[in-house]
């Protein structure tokens, strides 16, 4: 997987007086003290570039170039990045406008040169809350199974609450989260180790908790993650490839208890290989077809049924764009990738890919009036029902001509994109009622309960 690479390196973490702390945790967003991690420094001869962890700075232009620059983005930046010049161009309307068109230009130079083939490196403390551990000792496999590995990220806020909480109001992003490594299931989770040296490891431990230190090299691919939700407070998460990981004795790293192995896979193995292996899965080469849709319905207010408005949904060969104004006016299209919904399903599984299931299956929904009735696609678990679904159509026919469409062009996709496909497809040719039966679709009494 690359070249091993060791660095000098120091995690600074700041405390939550206003300052960001890069954190180690297991789904928490509160910000950790700065004696949780401090490592001390090493240094190897074969060291060619060193390698740190990744800053807050450039996770925040990572989380603009994947998941889009908030609205808001010129003031985020100035607040946290550069607040005195932000203050005081703010407080002076002649310098305002053009601070503000320079701030512009800077975040949008810096998105587009970054470099998603830069190598980042952490270093998971024992005295993480998402601390690293061994378990029992496998005589068979002569190895130890490595428990849990830290969750890295940052929860930025210009100023803290009252409390001290963070909210993310200028980032709350994952840079590192095991669940989300596209080759996961390429690491093997067991720390080789002879019997003599095993025994001498547990000896030293004394029957007290067997927490090792985790070095983890990996590098960010052009994948969109799993989108936050400040409701629940989750934080989005960035889709990563792991390069190497070692495991040391404790937070000094100068005793490397080994390195976890990790496979030749018959996908993509170098980080070019992942690299490329994104950009063909996210690069549309062919526009399948494009269809007539319902984009929403208009509130009209006390009489029913509402009124649909029309929209547009494009389906290519690595995706879906939906097009078509919203219930408040807006009319913003919505682009997504099928990487998108196959992350959408494994955070759905919470990473555990051998269950992940996405499943495609048709619906006739009946609002209750002989007027209120469309024909719908539902991907689940992205959108998990037929109310909650945008894959809307005016007519039965339309509905499964995009559906058969969709249906040949997932497959293709998932054969061809082996390594991010990473769940399982499955295509039910029933169709929902809004009864919850699933029935065998029918062309001449599609909403009708077969008795």
């Amino acid at each position: 997987m690359g070249k091993r690479c060791l660095v000098t390196l120091m995690l600074l973490f700041a405390a939550a007086g206003g300052l960001a702390n890069q954190s180690s945790h297991k789904r928490s967003s509160t910000p950790r003290s700065s004696t949780q991690a401090t490592t001390k420094p090493i240094s190897h001869a074969s060291q060619q570039t060193p390698l740190a962890p990744m800053s807050k700075e450039e996770a925040f232009f990572y989380y603009c170039a994947l998941f889009g620059s908030p609205s808001d983005v010129i003031d985020r930046y100035g607040k946290y990045f550069d607040a005195s010049n932000y203050a005081e161009a703010m407080a002076d309307e002649f310098q305002r406008a053009q601070y503000r068109e320079r701030l512009s230009a800077k975040i949008a130079k810096k998105i587009s040169s970054l470099n998603f083939a830069k190598k980042f490196m952490f270093v998971g403390s024992t005295a993480h809350e998402g601390y690293t551990s061994l378990g029992e000792y496998s005589f068979d496999s002569h190895s130890f199974p490595v428990r849990n590995m830290p969750t890295i990220g940052f929860c930025l806020d210009a100023g803290r609450t009252f409390f001290g909480n963070c909210t993310g109001t200028v980032l709350h992003l994952d840079i590192f989260k095991r669940e989300d490594a596209v080759n996961e299931d390429d690491v093997t989770w067991l720390l080789p180790m002879s019997e003599q040296q095993a025994k001498a490891f547990v000896k030293s431990r004394a029957g007290a908790e067997r927490r090792v230190a985790a070095r983890v090299v990996y590098s960010v691919l052009p994948l969109k993650g799993t989108a936050g939700n400040d409701t629940s407070g989750r934080a989005s998460t960035l889709r990563t490839v792991i390069h190497s990981v070692e495991i040391f004795d404790d937070d000094t790293l100068t005793t490397k208890l080994g390195s976890l192995p990790i496979r030749a896979s018959a996908g993509p193995v170098t980080s070019a290989d992942w690299q490329k292996a994104a950009q063909d899965a996210t690069s549309a080469t062919e526009t399948i077809g494009t269809y007539r849709s319902i984009s929403s319905y208009r509130d009209n207010m006390y009489r029913r049924p509402d009124t649909p408005i029309n929209g547009t949904i494009t389906l290519t060969n690595v995706g879906l764009s939906l097009s078509g104004e919203q219930p408040d006016g807006t009319a913003k299209p919505l682009t997504l990738a099928f990487t998108d919904l196959f992350a959408a399903t494994l955070e759905h599984y919470e990473g555990r890919r051998a269950n992940a299931v996405m499943r495609l299956v048709r619906a006739n929904y009946d609002g209750g009036s002989k007027d209120y009735k469309d024909f719908r696609v539902v991907l689940a678990p992205y959108w998990r029902d037929d109310h909650r679904t945008q894959l809307v159509f005016p007519d039965l026919a339309e509905r499964d001509r995009f559906f058969r469409d969709l249906t040949g062009t997932l497959q293709a996709w998932s054969a061809r994109s082996t390594a991010l496909a990473t769940a399982k497809l499955e295509i039910d040719e029933r169709c929902l009622l809004v009864s919850g039966y699933l029935v065998q679709c029918s062309e001449s009494h599609p909403f009708e309960i077969p008795r």
